[in-house]
């Protein structure tokens, strides 16, 4: 197992080498100079140019790519932006929004995605059936920026949707209680002077392990509820797909119709037998779409003013940082390989013949 997995990462190396290369053309492909618009009309060119000495963005560009790639390879280290502040410190912050956003949509997407699939599999060519199938390519074909502003407009029209605001100097325009902000302002506040714990950026863990401020969580819990739910459409609707194939592909088997013949009960033959053997698809889809909600989040985290990796790539755009949006890249192309890796490793606890298999390989 541990030969496969240090193979696997071997093959991942060039691939992020190739998506590194990719990312740094695309940007320098683009027309104009970076600094030029990034200062926009308080452009001084004394100043450009010290930035530019500073990014190294007045060597060539080979020598550029060689630069990013040792920072990168060798110290995980994306260097400054534009305006002298570390990008490490702008990822540090962003990235554990992402991911608490990302598992609390693959969380209801499991949930409800292979319940869903089980049920339409049971009962297929019925109604039940024809309804999942139909609400999963419903929520196949919706785009999730339409979803997330009829969702918004919904729920702001009850008085249950109040929107988010950033903590840890994240800049969006949204309101949270002043509870909640004073609470996480004070948490930066003691971590700066060394009189407690600094903050995570998980903002439920900050909430209720760091801060242990209960109205606090459950205020972040109410903004993250929403989002999450609307991420998790095409999750949960690939999910209920992928399990009702695997499913129904497993019910005409012989080892089924042997233990419904000795009096083996429905339930026990799906949950012991049948999910175990269909595991590998659902596995291979859950990891698939967890990949899609690090990498995908931007249109939900934009409509809601999560202060995640989404809401970072869109003020790289706007600001001209071509050096943060690279980095944003990378670290979603990592999340990529670190899932699919992961993914393939529990192939072998699921099923014994494929860890039999790559022991003989």
């Amino acid at each position: 197992m541990l030969g496969y997995a240090l193979r696997r990462l071997a093959i991942a190396v060039p691939l992020l080498l190739a998506v590194l290369l990719a990312c740094f053309i695309l940007m320098h492909a683009l027309p104009g100079d970076p600094v030029t618009a990034h200062m926009g009309p308080k452009y001084d060119e004394e100043r450009a140019q010290a930035i530019r000495e500073r990014l190294g963005l007045d060597k060539p560009l080979l020598v550029q790519f060689g630069l990013f790639v040792r920072d990168v390879g060798l110290r995980f280290d994306f260097g400054d932006d534009m305006d002298g502040r570390s990008i490490n410190g702008h990822l540090a912050t962003h990235i554990p929004a992402t991911i608490e956003l990302a598992l609390a949509a693959m969380f209801i997407a499991t949930i409800v995605g292979i319940s869903a699939g089980v049920i339409a599999a049971g009962r297929a060519g019925k109604l039940r059936d024809a309804t999942v199938m139909t609400a999963s390519l419903a929520g196949v074909s919706l785009p999730i920026f339409w979803l997330g502003l009829l969702a918004q407009r919904c729920f702001r029209r009850g008085g249950l949707l109040s929107e988010w605001v950033g903590f840890a100097g994240v800049e969006v325009t949204g309101r949270a209680s002043d509870a909640t902000i004073l609470t996480f302002t004070q948490l930066e506040k003691a971590a700066a002077a060394d009189l407690g714990p600094a903050p995570t950026s998980f903002y439920l863990i900050d909430a209720a392990f760091i801060a242990r401020d209960w109205s606090a969580f459950t205020d972040v819990l109410t903004h993250l509820a929403l989002p999450a739910l609307v991420l998790a459409t095409v999750p949960t609707a690939m999910i209920a797909r992928i399990t009702r194939a695997a499913i129904g592909g497993e019910l005409n088997e012989d080892y089924v119709r042997t233990a419904r013949a000795k009096g083996v009960p429905r339930r026990r033959i799906m949950r012991r037998h049948i999910l175990r053997n269909a595991a590998i698809a659902i596995v291979t889809t859950l990891g698939a779409q967890l990949g899609y909600l690090l990498g995908g989040a931007v249109l939900t985290e934009t409509i809601f003013q999560w202060p995640g990796l989404g809401q970072f790539v869109v003020q790289s755009i706007l600001k001209q940082e071509h050096r943060q949006l690279m980095a944003a890249v990378f670290v979603i192309a990592i999340a990529f390989v670190l899932i699919n890796l992961l993914v393939d490793l529990s192939y072998g606890l699921i099923d014994p013949r494929v860890r039999l298999q790559r022991q003989n390989t």
